[in-house]
């Protein structure tokens, strides 16, 4: 841990050497938060609530889902995906014989700290809602909050991983890998406009609607730990899945030697 927090602390360091790059990536992140509380003000125009959330709460469920996308794509994002590249190209080996674990370090590989740069406008959004509610959650609804949370995160990471790791059977992914931030925008709407077979598929086999819904339900007093325990599950699941998937593939992988 002491080695990939001095890791991140280097990149961030030089990455802020270029102001104009980090200011502008804040301003992106304005308007992103601009463009949530500009849609969610005309659909509140002409409605009280949409299946029982009030717009303080769709504020707190949207600045969730956009910190959690951040989060991941500041810190993983771009290094998950050039397993893909490492693999076409056959340069998987130069990770493979350091003496650090290669999942993680490739997963680190390329930390993209504009999107760390978007935290505080997003951040605003969610605490903008809880203004609009005229309450605030207690310590205990908060740490709960934040323990989905990392829960959430570690879903989302594995989500993607699992996706890039069919790149040592079918080579190119780049198209699933971006599809699945396709189907993240549904995270930011009430988990209850969702029915049928396409619930089904969004709460477990691309569980996206879980990933933001969850953590705020804890923040809204919903205590149910039910919804702790179902994203631990699936957190299990994804991680088996991924280990067989790592361990199958590596024993696949040719290089560019052979």
């Amino acid at each position: 841990m002491k080695t990939i927090l001095k890791f991140l602390f280097l990149k961030l360091k030089s990455h802020i050497a270029f102001r104009l790059d980090a200011f502008l990536q804040i301003l992106f992140g304005f308007l992103d938060s601009l463009f949530a509380f500009l849609f969610f003000q005309v659909v509140y125009s002409y409605v009280n609530s949409i299946v029982g959330f009030e717009k303080g709460e769709i504020y707190i469920l949207t600045g969730t889902a956009y910190l959690l996308d951040s989060l991941y794509k500041s810190i993983f994002g771009a290094g998950i995906i050039s397993l893909s590249q490492l693999v076409k190209e056959g340069r998987l080996e130069k990770y493979l014989i350091k003496p650090f674990n290669p999942k993680i370090i490739i997963a680190l590989r390329d930390p993209r700290f504009d999107w760390f740069y978007r935290f505080p406008s997003y951040f605003a959004l969610l605490v903008y809602g809880f203004y609009l509610l005229k309450t605030f959650p207690s310590f205990t609804d908060i740490l709960l909050y934040l323990f989905s949370f990392l829960i959430s995160f570690m879903i989302y990471l594995f989500l993607h991983y699992n996706i890039v790791l069919l790149t040592f059977w079918i080579i190119e992914v780049y198209n699933l890998y971006y599809i699945i931030y396709d189907f993240y925008d549904l995270a930011r709407y009430p988990e209850k406009i969702y029915k049928g077979i396409f619930r089904k598929i969004f709460i477990t086999i691309i569980p996206v609607i879980i990933l933001s819904n969850y953590p705020v339900k804890f923040l809204l007093k919903e205590r149910n730990f039910f919804f702790l325990f179902y994203q631990a599950f699936i957190l299990f699941v994804f991680f088996i899945i991924f280990e067989f998937m790592w361990k199958k593939g590596i024993r696949r992988y040719e290089g560019a030697t052979l």
